[in-house]
């Protein structure tokens, strides 16, 4: 609750002091809705098709959508500019967890887009990947923007701007060429200085001269980023239950709250299990309950040693 109640804060000191619509820090509340929530790592402008990737800062849920557009916003609004468009991309899965890429690749034709997690599709005509161009990364519409995350190009050239909430080499990147991040992809801070990471042109190649989306960076690791638990499984033992999990790297991991619940909804805590600290191999954990009775169900609540949390599948 505490960081929400912060969250909340912010926005309203924001709002009462008239600064801005929008919020300007990249917050890690399990939503992809703050400047800084995603950061580009790639903008592949062949000449023909192209491909944006980016990574996730903050943990992305089942329904999000983010927009991506090259129209020129201007301050007021977007230009309408002819030959221009955007392309929304959806996770219609499981929570897609932060530090993970993204690759938007549609190398031969944006008519056709593939992706390695979620989908894409064009959906206003006219988007493409250039040299001395733009790319803005939005929650909303057009015509209602409710969240600038990511920007990426010639954003001085007129008549292109800087929108609400993003700034160069903070959450944003401006650059007159196409090319890739190819700087360190341990996060050890925060989100905020993962982000400023990320978006310091020092730390890219500037060409389009590289195989897409194969030498682009996979992943991000590190403290700022989370468990990340690939396998929770249970097992009924006659009267008590035996669950295992795996996971396939930590981060300032202080272990796992195992929780009961009798109803799929109200779930109380049965035991702990420390975890390994921050390591990037494989480590697998069990837990007994020996006090198991009908239907239960249950769930992990991992811990950071910051007091940060996530919750498994149930």
């Amino acid at each position: 609750m505490e960081k929400y109640f912060y969250k909340n804060l912010l926005l309203s000191i924001t709002l009462i002091l008239g600064l801005s619509e929008y919020l300007t820090a990249q917050i890690q509340d399990n939503v992809i809705d703050d400047p800084g929530d995603i950061a580009i790592v790639a903008y592949y402008a062949p000449g023909s098709g192209g491909g944006i990737s980016f990574v996730l800062l903050d943990n992305c849920p089942n329904g999000t959508s983010i927009k991506f557009t090259d129209e020129e916003w201007i301050g007021s609004g977007f230009a309408s500019a002819t030959g221009e468009g955007d392309i929304t991309w959806t996770n219609s899965g499981s929570t897609i967890l932060r530090g993970s890429v993204v690759h938007i690749n549609a190398t031969s034709s944006f008519s056709s887009i593939t992706c390695n997690l979620g989908s894409a599709t064009m959906t206003d005509s006219g988007f493409g990947c250039t040299d001395n161009d733009q790319v803005y990364a939005y929650i909303g519409s057009r015509s209602s923007v409710t969240a600038w995350l990511t920007a990426y190009g010639s954003l001085l050239l007129t008549p292109a701007v800087m929108p609400p909430g993003l700034t160069n080499g903070t959450n944003a990147i401006i650059y007159a060429l196409g090319g890739r991040y190819t700087g360190p992809t341990t996060c050890n801070t925060t989100a905020v200085a993962c982000a400023q990471l990320i978006n310091a042109s020092a730390n890219w190649t500037f060409n389009n001269s590289y195989t897409y989306p194969t030498q682009v960076v996979q992943s991000f690791n590190g403290s700022a980023l989370p468990v990340e638990i690939t396998r929770f499984e249970g097992n009924n033992k006659v009267g008590r239950s035996l669950l295992t999990w795996q996971t396939a790297s930590e981060s300032q991991n202080k272990g796992f709250d195992i929780e009961r619940s009798t109803d799929g909804s109200r779930f109380e805590k049965i035991g702990f299990v420390a975890g390994k600290g921050t390591t990037s191999e494989t480590q697998n954990y069990s837990f007994e309950d020996k006090s198991a009775s009908g239907l239960v169900y249950y769930r992990l609540k991992q811990l950071d040693f910051d007091g940060r949390f996530e919750y498994s599948k149930i």
